[in-house]
């Protein structure tokens, strides 16, 4: 359902949908403001902060550019990989729902899968979802 603001004859700004009307007193920008909030609670209601189309394509450069890391290849973080692989495939395909995580071979891959349906979905940030460390190789940690 979707509301959109309408002038009446009597002059006072209508918020209209299709299920009926609400008459408000107000100026016209202030009823417009009361249309936003209503489309955006409408298209979210459980009110969290759905990440934008260009915050999304960002994340998922991120998730693309860790993916790319040197340490990934390391078998020690074939789970990371694993989850941050199909969190490409999720944020890609806009996937919010958890249907097909179960099939991933390992928990952490799961749980990094279940991260990126939790970014799409405003219950995660993309800080959370690209902050999962890696394991090194030894040698690179004994030059530091």
């Amino acid at each position: 359902m979707r509301y959109y603001l309408d002038l009446a004859d009597s002059g006072n700004w209508l918020v209209k949908s299709p299920g009926g009307r609400l008459t408000c007193d107000t100026e016209k920008e202030e009823t417009q403001h009361l249309v936003d909030m209503l489309n955006e609670l409408n298209e979210n209601p459980n009110g969290k902060s759905l990440p934008t189309e260009t915050e999304i394509e960002d994340t998922l450069q991120k998730l693309q550019d860790r993916l790319e890391e040197k340490a990934m290849s390391l078998s020690a973080n074939a789970a990371v990989k694993e989850g941050y692989e199909e969190s490409v495939d999720i944020l890609a395909d806009d996937r919010r729902t958890y249907a097909g995580i179960d099939k991933l071979k390992t928990t952490q891959g799961r749980v990094i899968a279940v991260l990126a349906v939790d970014y799409l979905n405003g219950e995660c940030t993309a800080e959370v979802l690209l902050g999962v460390p890696l394991k090194e190789v030894i040698g690179s940690r004994l030059k530091r």
